[in-house]
């Protein structure tokens, strides 16, 4: 066995550096259980923000078919791309500058619902086969706001991240 520097064995030493450990207390486990909650949130809230723009951009074979023979089949995502993020970054903005004004649990609800809502109207269409033009403009503005709700949901994960 090897000695250490001050003439000690290697098992010495590690005795002595295990007697300098100490075992984590009850508080130091809440916290780190209580990070590990956070991380997780942040983590599906984060995933939660991306759900709606991806669920317009992955259901491009159906847009496809539906605006086939108009002059949006080949370039709808440019249409839908424009305000969605045009809306959601402008609606951060107005959130991080005004946002103090509104309740977390108002940032996070809302547009939970809203998302729901136009999910829920945006699957009636399928079902009732509306004009083709119909359902382009009725599209674009739900990506429209879908953008101003992500913007404020966003703005809702600020808010909680600040308080951590």
């Amino acid at each position: 066995m090897g000695a250490g520097s001050d003439g000690t064995s290697v098992n010495e030493q590690l005795s002595v550096n295990d007697e300098m450990v100490s075992p984590i207390s009850e508080s130091e486990e809440f916290i780190r259980k209580e990070e590990m909650f956070a991380y997780f949130t942040f983590f599906w809230q984060g995933i939660g923000s991306l759900f709606p723009w991806n669920a317009f951009i992955t259901s491009s074979y159906y847009f496809r078919t539906r605006f086939c023979n108009t002059p949006y089949e080949h370039n709808f995502e440019n249409y839908f791309t424009v305000p969605f993020t045009m809306f959601q970054t402008s609606g951060l903005a107005i959130v991080l500058q005004y946002g103090s004004y509104f309740e977390l649990q108002d940032m996070t609800l809302y547009p939970l619902v809203c998302f729901a809502i136009i999910f829920v109207l945006m699957s009636y269409f399928v079902v009732l086969g509306v004009d083709e033009n119909v359902l382009f403009v009725f599209t674009l503005f739900f990506t429209f706001l879908c953008g101003v709700a992500c913007a404020i949901m966003e703005g809702g994960v600020f808010v909680l991240a600040a308080k951590f």
